[in-house]
């Protein structure tokens, strides 16, 4: 059968539907076919939602049911929570965001790829990959209140690195009219340790660091290098990764 005659059954098929169910005879309609010959029986079923409904995963209904779990997996999905966060409420999102200017600043790095020819993110070839060009670590800090924001590429994230970076940062934070009193990093090995701890000792900064598990504590920072890396970094085509600190 060639491309022609299947256009015409299809055209055929159409003006069938419309001359029997006119204009909604053509809507789209589902793929899914109207009878299943193994599809688990209703009772089954509704034993899978009322499980699912009370929080429990899929082995565990799979288990309680007596059925397989690859059984168990699309069954959540076709009668709606599919996932366990859809069955309550969302939980409360609390901002986390100072009132008045300088009180607290946000600080984080993010690893760059050096190299010496555009590749793979400008590009999209898989092969132009240029191996042992090294990385330098773009260290980032935003103010809470007015999102004044400053970036600087730097050879590594070592201790020594990052506490150099406050610095020069709260300098340029002062010459904005920033007077920064506090100073929030991510709760990593190096933001724990005693440089940037003595580094904001010396400087007068109070060291705040997120909680466990919650990098949302310092979201503006993270938003900031979303932002920088798209409209920035790999925004367009560079030649050497030399250009990109003039972005």
């Amino acid at each position: 059968m060639n491309l022609d005659s299947n256009a015409a059954t299809t055209a055929y098929r159409w003006l069938w539907r419309y001359e029997e169910e006119g204009a909604t005879g053509l809507w789209d309609r589902s793929l899914v076919p109207r009878r299943v010959r193994n599809r688990t029986a209703g009772r089954i079923e509704r034993q899978f939602e009322r499980l699912r409904r009370q929080g429990l995963i899929a082995w565990e209904i799979a288990r309680r049911v007596g059925v397989a779990l690859s059984t168990d997996g699309g069954n959540p999905r076709r009668l709606g929570p599919g996932r366990l966060s859809t069955l309550g409420p969302k939980p409360w999102v609390v901002r986390h965001e100072r009132e008045r200017p300088g009180e607290l600043i946000h600080v984080n790095g993010q690893t760059l790829e050096c190299f010496r020819r555009p590749g793979k993110p400008v590009t999209g070839d898989h092969k132009r990959h240029d191996r042992g060009a090294g990385w330098k670590l773009v260290h980032v800090c935003v103010h809470d209140d007015t999102r004044l924001a400053r970036a600087e590429i730097l050879a590594d994230e070592r201790v020594a690195t990052a506490a150099g970076f406050l610095e020069p940062a709260t300098a340029w934070m002062a010459d904005h009219a920033v007077a920064v009193e506090r100073l929030m990093t991510r709760n990593g090995s190096v933001c724990c340790s005693h440089g940037p701890r003595e580094a904001c000792r010396a400087i007068g900064l109070r060291h705040l660091r997120t909680r466990p598990c919650r990098p949302q504590t310092n979201g503006q920072a993270g938003r900031y290098i979303q932002t920088m890396l798209r409209q920035g970094a790999y925004a367009g085509p560079y030649g050497p990764s030399v250009g990109r600190r003039m972005m």
